[in-house]
């Protein structure tokens, strides 16, 4: 991965998963995505230096732990592998000096790189760790071959950790925690279940409710066939923590994506991630197969009115999506066409109101913004420097 600040003196700010409760050790700012404080990429912690006191968690209890997916970074499994995770460990806590795994859950496919997602787990401090001061450590291992830093980091892992104290407490019934392998076996898939795809080009308008009653709304436009995105997320309040507004407009051909925010003036460019189309349904797509949930007529027939239900998958990871059948008869090797009517994550909840396919992009729908010029032209001058203007960036950070 070409580290950009080696060859220009701009900001570089990366980050993908922080620790919310217990507080993570170092800085923490998740008011935009990409915040450096949460970007660590060797574990447990980055050499972030230990915070004292530690948060008391109580040996043989269970204790809720909030911790936030702050850039999206999901890739399809492949035959020697399933997508992504996440885990939680007490690192070096048992009494043999190895790791204890307290919790893990499959990624999912946002979607949108620059998606922030919230998860509160339930994690059980098992009756046998020694009391005293230890590291929880939250790890994202990603599988994206555009995410690896340093090079040793093969998996592409980001981390992050927050000190905890484990404190007796005779009373507490214990629970015995998640026990699932540190990386899970491919999935199976059934044959038979249903999967559907978005068409070639589409568009959305959606409102998002967050768990704290605030509300943000959506407007999506997609060319799978050129690959590009314009995705704009307005919050309609003044302060919604975790959540910014933030317009991104994404090619993926050129590897440049546009992300405003402060209402549009302000640019910043990312590389990013792999391409990969909207479908539902199967392990190739990160949920399991469809459950028919509206049946007016035969679905797999492209019955417009048939809707599926699709949730996360190898690991419960609390996401959950539906889709709606398209009255058409083209199929693509990923099924029917279908539009997105929901996706629902710990979270938030957002609902699109009127999907539909488009017979053309609209105009100018995914030019650069003018506010984009002046970083684009230093971008091109940092690139050329580096050995060439169409070099990618890397889809970890952002030049702003």
């Amino acid at each position: 991965m070409i580290m950009l600040l080696l060859f220009l003196v701009l900001q570089l700010a990366r980050a993908h998963v922080c620790i919310l409760d217990p507080p993570q050790r170092g800085s923490l700012s998740v008011d935009v995505p990409g915040d450096p404080s949460c970007y660590r990429r060797t574990g447990p912690c980055g050499g972030v230096k230990q915070t004292f006191p530690g948060t008391a968690l109580l040996r043989g209890a269970t204790s809720s732990i909030v911790v936030q997916q702050n850039l999206n970074h999901w890739v399809p499994p492949t035959q020697n592998r399933t997508s992504g995770f996440f885990e939680i460990k007490l690192v070096q806590a048992s009494s043999a000096g190895t790791d204890v795994l307290l919790d893990t859950w499959s990624d999912f496919p946002a979607w949108d790189e620059v998606s922030q997602t919230n998860f509160t787990r339930e994690i059980t401090i098992p009756a046998d760790v020694p009391l005293g001061a230890h590291v929880l450590s939250f790890a994202y291992v990603s599988y994206n071959k555009d995410e690896i830093d340093p090079a040793t980091n093969t998996d592409a892992v980001f981390y992050n950790c927050a000190d905890v104290e484990v404190v007796s407490n005779t009373s507490a019934t214990t629970r015995v925690p998640n026990t699932t392998p540190d990386k899970p076996e491919k999935p199976s898939e059934s044959s038979t279940a249903f999967t559907c795809t978005t068409p070639d080009l589409w568009s959305a308008h959606g409102i998002e409710t967050t768990s704290h009653g605030d509300f943000l709304e959506h407007y999506i436009v997609v060319d799978n066939v050129q690959q590009q995105i314009y995705w704009s997320r307005e919050s309609t309040g003044q302060n919604i923590q975790s959540f910014p507004t933030v317009t991104t407009i994404t090619n993926f051909t050129s590897s440049r994506e546009y992300v405003l925010t402060d209402g549009g003036t302000k640019c910043a460019i990312y590389g990013p991630d792999q391409f990969y189309r909207l479908s539902f349904g199967g392990a190739a797509f990160g949920m399991t197969g469809g459950t028919e949930i509206i049946a007016k007529g035969n679905a797999k027939s492209n019955d417009p009115q048939s809707v599926y239900g699709f949730s996360g998958f190898p690991l419960a990871n609390g996401i959950t999506w539906t889709a709606q059948v398209m009255a058409q008869v083209t199929t693509t090797e990923a099924g029917p066409f279908c539009l997105p009517l929901s996706r629902v994550t710990p979270s938030s909840s957002l609902q699109w109101i009127d999907a539909k396919q488009l017979e053309v992009i609209p105009s100018g729908q995914f030019t650069m913004p003018s506010v984009c010029n002046k970083v684009e032209v230093k971008l091109d001058q940092m690139l050329v420097k580096n050995g060439g203007r169409n070099k990618s960036i890397p889809g970890c950070g952002y030049i702003d």
